[in-house]
């Protein structure tokens, strides 16, 4: 990608590009840098504004997201990238899925390694505390940490089929005109 920056340094898509790269790492400040380049070089990019709007959203500024969000949905009521950032908004702002989308968005920024470590960690966290509880004569305590852990994840696992349902209402908003 850096080449391509080098072969044409104006150009917006080149510039989202690196933009995304930059968020996938969780570099946040080079991100939005790269949306800013890009909103400068072409300021009604479609491209440009998601990417501004998910990186608002990661800085928590919840309304410029939503800014952005609108702005390109403007332009494009039908552009993928932009309802699912609308849908991102909504799932922030709901407590239950709100609390799913951050840990999705931490877990997502720790990378695969650093993500599988801590989920490791925190299922053998689970069971020493299970087995602690139980040595220590506390059946009832080793039972709700048990629950909790269930708790967990089936939350993990339900979370994301309520995140694709929020994003297919979204989709489902969009009609156009039969004669289009």
């Amino acid at each position: 990608m850096e080449r391509a920056i080098a072969l044409d340094a104006n150009d917006p898509d080149t510039m989202v590009m690196m933009g995304w790269d930059a968020l996938e790492r969780g570099d946040v400040k080079r991100a939005a840098q790269w949306a800013h380049d890009a909103l400068t070089a072409r300021p009604e990019f479609q491209d440009g504004l998601v990417l501004m709007g998910q990186v608002y959203l990661r800085q928590g500024r919840i309304e410029d997201a939503r800014e952005h969000a609108l702005w390109a949905l403007r332009q494009d009521a039908a552009d993928e990238g932009s309802l699912r950032l609308l849908a991102s908004i909504k799932a922030r702002r709901s407590p239950l899925l709100g609390l799913w989308w951050r840990y999705a968005m931490f877990m997502g920024s720790l990378g695969d390694g650093k993500s599988t470590l801590v989920l490791l960690g925190a299922f053998v966290a689970y069971r020493f505390a299970t087995l602690a509880a139980k040595d220590l004569g506390q059946p009832n305590l080793a039972s709700l940490i048990q629950l909790v852990w269930l708790g967990l994840a089936l939350y993990t696992w339900v979370g994301p089929a309520l995140f694709q349902k929020m994003v297919r209402q979204e989709l489902d908003t969009v009609r156009l005109d039969a004669r289009f």
